[in-house]
């Protein structure tokens, strides 16, 4: 369901960020997408890394594991 919300959103909005908690989460987004290869841009923290899709346009993805707190460094 959120990533179906997702794909809506990014299918009628331009979003130059999109910060996703959980793997399971981003895993989902990422296939409702359609997105397959990814270039590491940066690192936060230990886990917190922010991608660039390398087939399509489309926002920076800052992607974090759930179980714990975004660090201050990631906005």
């Amino acid at each position: 369901m959120t990533a179906r919300a997702v794909g809506e959103t990014l299918a009628k909005c331009e979003v130059a960020n999109l910060f996703i908690e959980g793997g399971a989460t981003a895993a989902a987004i990422v296939r409702q997408m359609g997105w397959r290869e990814f270039r590491i841009v940066g690192s936060f923290a230990p886990g917190v890394v922010a991608l660039r899709n390398e087939s399509a346009t489309g926002p920076l993805i800052v992607i974090k594991p759930g179980s714990y707190p975004w660090p201050a460094e990631a906005f």
